[in-house]
């Protein structure tokens, strides 16, 4: 059951700073990115499911 949680709030941040990217870059910009791009964009803001 804990695992689930984990998951939760990992989402939970994702989606949040999705919503941050998107209200400093534009929907746009970020919907013109690579997935590629997108993944690297999210693991340089320390954010991410295999974040260092």
């Amino acid at each position: 059951m804990m695992p689930f949680f984990a998951l939760v709030m990992i989402e939970s941040r994702l989606i949040r700073m999705l919503d941050e990217l998107t209200a400093e870059i534009g929907e746009a910009e970020l919907a013109d990115l690579d997935a590629e791009d997108r993944m690297t964009l999210i693991q340089d803001r320390g954010q991410g499911y295999i974040a260092m």
